[in-house]
């Protein structure tokens, strides 16, 4: 148990400053997109660290103000003429990488689980089956790639979709195992680990990246 537990935040130390090089790749080599998520990332760690999130108590509970800085940029980056001018400027082709992470991403939860962090429906044994999203996007990269482009095709979009789908519905769950007075999932084995350093980087650089990747394939699919 002692080496999974050294194991498991080095994974994810690792999958989110993986994630934070390929955005910055795909935008450009963005100076201000490399800077504001580091500052976000720094920000959570901070929060993270002083135990901000594990204030249950609250009102509203603190672990549901994970969501809010990420939905706030979401809604900024969709709804303003210069943050989906941002997002059209974004090279896909640099996106698929991003997706992959997906495959350690679901090891980690694992390893999680066994440390009773967070409850078994946030894992492929459960409810999660986003390390199929991971596992296509390899195959992608390795069969299916050889000549890629920014352009995105009707496979492609669909692929988009439906592996949008999974992570937004381990989003729900993850968000329902949450000790808080909405908490559906995992009463015996709540999920703790979100709150916590260095875990707090999944739902607030790892996933929304993921996110913000589809979002990008699917409007630049549907602007053409």
């Amino acid at each position: 148990m002692k080496s999974i537990e050294v194991i498991t935040p080095i994974l994810f130390i690792l999958i989110t400053f993986f994630c934070i090089g390929w955005i910055y790749k795909a935008s450009n080599k963005s100076i201000k997109i490399l800077g504001l998520t580091l500052f976000i990332t720094i920000t959570q760690a901070l929060l993270a660290w002083s135990g901000f999130y594990e204030q249950t108590n609250s009102t509203p509970p603190r672990p549901i103000l994970i969501l809010l800085p990420n939905l706030a940029i979401f809604i900024y980056l969709l709804g303003s003429p210069s943050g989906r001018k941002w997002l059209d400027t974004i090279e896909t082709k640099h996106l698929l990488p991003i997706h992959v992470v997906r495959i350690p991403v679901e090891i980690g939860l694992y390893l999680l689980f066994i440390q009773k962090m967070v409850p078994k429906e946030m894992t492929f044994e459960g409810l999660n089956f986003d390390i199929l999203s991971g596992i296509s996007a390899l195959g992608i990269i390795i069969f299916g790639a050889k000549k890629q482009s920014s352009s995105i095709g009707k496979p492609m979009v669909i692929w988009n979709i439906i592996c949008l789908f999974l992570v937004l519905t381990i989003v729900s769950i993850a968000v329902l195992s949450l000790p808080t007075p909405f908490q559906q999932f995992g009463l015996n084995q709540p999920n703790i680990a979100v709150s916590q350093f260095p875990f707090i980087w999944l739902p607030t650089v790892i996933v929304p990246l993921v996110i913000l990747s589809h979002v990008v394939a699917i409007k630049r699919y549907f602007n053409n």
